[in-house]
């Protein structure tokens, strides 16, 4: 097992910087043929880190924590730069914008809930010297998360319209899965199943 930083971290780095461009891009412009292959490659980098930890044989703690840490940064940044673009109910057409004007910055907020009690729960666990029970809930939501954003980047590339009809109920239920995700994670907390390292 290596201490080191491998390919795998890089792998999962990339996503930061990935979504860094995102967050820029959607500051600067509503429609952007950049967000969506950076979209894609993040995607690619989530489902290859893994993978070259295994075929390397470092898989790690550390590995993990880096790649949670990754995929927050990532999604947290493009939520942001979505929300900012007014991606998922747009002002003049959207439906939840009616309900609240800060409909858009619903899947950042349920993220941080999510991933918020997700790390608390990693914490926790950590410093009753338990081992981490996973969490169905979490990793749905965290796929969910990541189609949520294909969606996003094919919603602003020039010239493709993607309808309010399926933009506003995915971030609907995307904020929902994460938001249940975030109670499982303190069910678990308490779960009499977690075990002793």
């Amino acid at each position: 097992m290596s201490t080191g930083i491998g390919p795998q971290h890089l792998l999962s780095l990339s996503r930061v910087l990935l979504g860094v461009l995102v967050l820029f891009e959607l500051a600067r412009t509503p429609t952007s043929a950049l967000v969506l292959p950076a979209v894609v490659l993040a995607c690619l980098s989530d489902w290859y880190d893994g993978r070259v930890a295994r075929s390397r044989h470092e898989e790690s703690n550390t590995g993990r924590l880096v790649d949670n840490l990754s995929d927050a940064a990532f999604l947290a940044l493009a939520f942001t730069g979505f929300a900012l673009a007014t991606t998922w109910s747009h002002p003049l057409t959207g439906s939840a914008v009616r309900y609240t004007e800060h409909a858009n910055w619903l899947p950042a907020a349920a993220l941080a809930l999510s991933f918020g009690s997700y790390s608390g729960r990693w914490w926790i666990t950590a410093r009753r010297g338990q081992n981490m029970l996973s969490s169905e809930r979490g990793h749905a939501a965290g796929v969910a998360n990541y189609v949520l954003v294909l969606l996003g980047g094919l919603a602003v590339f020039p010239g493709v319209f993607v309808t309010r009809w399926l933009l506003e109920p995915a971030f609907v239920t995307v904020v929902l899965m994460n938001a249940t995700a975030a109670v499982d994670n303190v069910g678990l907390l308490f779960s009499a199943r977690a075990s002793r390292k």
